[in-house]
């Protein structure tokens, strides 16, 4: 069959969601997109194809399988195949990245007719992703946000990583880029020079990465950023309790906390006040897994895996993501299911120093919420890995906060085994910096090993 297959069979239409419909309905409709899904990739997508059939699976199996019979892929696995993964043959990994290289305006289309966003990488291997115009259309036509309608000339400034093709910048450039006046502001330039450009734009609409928004928001209350948006969304990494508290101290607006990954770009969103995210089930299925694959319950944390039933250019079913979240309660009769804090990243692990001699790793999840840090006052955290034996942790948020993060660290130390070996360190700080590259501050910073 070969790359021949890839012409030999169109998507049927698909099946987009109704105002109002129920939970029994949006999952109804999941379901046939992924037959949908399924039946596509098999004729169009050599690697898909030969995949499932290397795990028992046939063409007659695609409209009964189940989304737990199939097998998982990753990262790494599409990349190392990403010519036989894709199902348009203009598609080829080595064109993208040149044409990545050659750094080309947020809007602009590679082959005239498709997005194409990168991540930074950190994680081992930086990954590529494309979206073909009617995935693009329907993340436009979703891209609603509530308490906004001033129009095509109102102001909107996204904050954040501008210097390569990020997913923030990217989707901002080619969805509200082409509703409103849009401009980009670095978040590697320096938080002053930011603030002094954003008096001048005075916007309407203010988007980043929830650290850099609430850095935002403190030079507002310090009277240094005098804006007066109408809404404020952060994306890009975690929004804890505190810093939404700043936020809206700074701006009484409506707050709209949205996660979007390269992955999928509208995977959960908040309500303006709302704690929990309401996972978009009808553009993909998001499977919160355990180490051993098994679906969380409500309020459990687990690792992502998620399928993107939207994009057909770059299909990606059963992904595991590197993102552990945790799953939220479904009360009453919702029409989506909902998770309730994005804890961290796979390649966020601490390196500690066991009693016997051995290095062993401190899960993201543990360094968070989850972990004993929902401390009141405490805006954000990072962990600096000097070694396995030492941890310098910085902290942004009210003073004194020092005694109270240190003995949370200490228990996660004893229970793995490890007070005695590590020493640490705890200090606030103003203001965490980003990393030089995705412009987000991370959980867990390597420090150069002398």
């Amino acid at each position: 069959m070969g790359n021949a297959a890839k012409t030999m069979s169109q998507p049927g239409p698909f099946e987009e969601t109704p105002p109002h419909a129920g939970r029994h309905e949006v999952l109804a409709i999941q379901q046939r997109n992924l037959r949908r899904l399924l039946t596509y990739v098999w004729h169009c997508s050599p690697f898909y194809r030969r995949f499932y059939a290397d795990h028992g699976l046939c063409e007659r199996d695609l409209g009964e399988v189940g989304i737990r019979d199939l097998p998982p892929t990753s990262k790494d696995v599409l990349m190392a195949h990403f010519d036989c993964v894709v199902t348009d043959e203009q598609l080829r990994l080595a064109d993208l990245q040149a044409w990545i290289e050659r750094d080309t305006p947020p809007a602009s289309l590679f082959a005239r007719k498709f997005i194409v966003l990168h991540t930074s990488g950190s994680s081992g291997r930086m990954g590529i992703f494309v979206y073909d115009r009617a995935a693009w259309r329907r993340i436009l036509a979703r891209m609603n946000l509530p308490h906004f309608d001033d129009g095509a000339d109102a102001r909107v400034v996204y904050y954040g990583a501008v210097h390569s093709r990020f997913a923030g910048a990217i989707m901002c450039a080619c969805v509200l880029g082409t509703r409103y006046a849009l401009s980009l502001l670095s978040v590697l330039e320096p938080h002053t020079r930011n603030a002094r450009q954003l008096n001048e734009m005075r916007p309407k609409m203010l988007i980043g990465y929830a650290s850099s928004i609430t850095t935002l928001a403190d030079l507002a209350l310090t009277g240094a950023l005098d804006i007066h948006p109408k809404i404020v969304v952060v994306s890009g990494d975690p929004f804890t309790a505190e810093m939404r508290r700043r936020v809206e101290s700074a701006w009484d607006v409506p707050v709209v906390n949205l996660y979007s990954a390269s992955e999928s770009l509208m995977i959960a969103i908040s309500p303006p006040g709302a704690a929990e995210m309401c996972v978009l089930d009808d553009l993909q299925i998001a499977e919160v897994l355990d180490e051993a694959g098994r679906e969380v319950a409500a309020h459990e944390t687990g690792r992502l895996t998620l399928t993107n039933l939207y994009n057909l250019s770059l299909p990606l079913i059963r992904y595991k993501m590197d993102d552990f979240v945790t799953k939220g309660a479904l009360a009453g009769s919702p029409p989506f299911g909902t998770i309730t804090d994005i804890c961290g990243r796979e390649h966020e692990m601490l390196p500690v120093r066991l009693a016997d001699g051995a290095v062993d790793d401190i899960n993201p999840i543990m360094l968070t919420g989850c972990g004993g840090f929902d401390i009141p006052g405490l805006e954000r955290l990072q962990f600096v890995s000097r070694a396995p034996e030492r941890v310098d942790i910085l902290y942004a948020g009210i003073d004194s906060l020092e005694a109270r993060i240190g003995e949370s660290f200490r228990a996660l130390l004893a229970a793995k085994g490890a007070a005695q070996t590590v020493t640490f360190t705890v200090s606030r700080v103003d203001a965490l910096a980003p990393d030089s590259g995705t412009g987000k501050v991370p959980l867990v910073r390597m420090a150069p090993r002398v």
